[in-house]
């Protein structure tokens, strides 16, 4: 039997950025992104964590004090949250293409449902 050589790969369900419109003109980052994004060929995992050029406010929430939020124009926003999303929201068919090409195959494949759809994949080609 031949050699072969493996590596392993673990994909899970891309999480799409959302801002929170403040419907003054400002919005701020609602729900933090992750995805995949190529890298010579093949995915790797991304994260949109906060906003570019956003600027620090201090808001008001009542009996429990105030809020610092990173702050920046809803245009602004919508541009860097739609251009994470439309690069990094690859699904399990497309991730596992890019991980099968110049001559990987999947040797093994497992899903974990309970802890938010993964799926564990090992690869293997011959040497």
């Amino acid at each position: 039997m031949a050699d072969c050589e493996y590596k392993e790969a673990t994909w899970g369900n891309p999480i799409s950025a959302s801002l929170y419109n403040q419907k003054n003109g400002d919005c701020y980052l609602d729900r933090k992104g992750f995805g995949y994004v190529l890298k010579d060929g093949y995915p790797i995992e991304t994260e949109l964590n906060s906003l570019k050029n956003t600027e620090k406010k201090s808001f008001s929430s009542g009996m429990r004090g105030s809020t610092i939020r990173a702050i920046l124009p809803l245009k602004d926003g919508k541009k860097q949250i739609d251009d994470f999303n439309s690069k990094s929201m690859m699904d399990f068919t497309t991730w596992l293409g890019h991980h099968s090409r110049e001559g990987w195959e999947i040797f093994k494949i497992s899903r974990n449902f309970s802890t938010g759809n993964t799926t564990w994949c090992i690869f293997r080609r011959k040497i």
